[in-house]
């Protein structure tokens, strides 16, 4: 009889542990896919980080962190289109005039950089770091970041908690 048992606490002992490694990324209950940074100048102080992000129940990141071997700090940003004259305050995207557009739809403003607090991840949906967009920022780079390196990035998140990510120094992306 005791050996029955042994059997069958072992069996959902593997059982169990084999769920929480399925789990992987799934931790937060946030999927990141795609990560990926791009190599670095050999004189440049910042870096960039692109990956998409997904939500059964949906979440918002909050920020991130890395070694300071890799970088001093990290920072969520958005490249946004401004208009010339406005003194580099940033325009709503939704809110756009689109009547002030030139043909190629870029406007007559200029595209800028700015820092975000959050990235609201809805309910069902994938958003996407990535160039011309939203992304993320390595600031004040120890070194240059070069081909084949590869980051370990802990993403805090609101509910989710913290989930720490691979990301794989490219000269371009995936």
């Amino acid at each position: 009889m005791n050996l029955v048992r042994s059997i069958a606490v072992s069996g959902a002992l593997l059982f169990g542990a084999s769920a929480l490694t399925a789990c992987g990324n799934d931790a937060t209950g946030v999927q990141v896919s795609g990560q990926w940074s791009r190599t670095s100048p050999a004189m440049s102080s910042a870096g960039v980080i692109y990956f998409d992000l997904s939500s059964d129940e949906g979440d918002t990141l909050l920020g991130a962190t890395v070694d300071p071997t890799i970088a001093g700090s990290v920072e969520l940003h958005e490249t946004v289109l401004t208009e010339v004259g406005d003194d580099e305050e940033t325009m709503d995207h939704e809110n756009m005039d689109h009547e002030n557009m030139d043909h190629d739809g870029m406007g007559s403003g200029a595209m800028s950089m700015v820092p975000v607090d959050s990235i609201a991840i809805p309910k069902g949906e994938t958003i996407s770091l990535k160039p011309g967009g939203l992304h993320m920022m390595l600031i004040d780079l120890a070194a240059p970041l070069e081909e084949g390196q590869e980051l370990e990035v802990t993403l805090n998140f609101k509910t989710g908690g913290e989930q720490v990510i691979k990301v794989k120094v490219q000269d371009s992306a995936p």
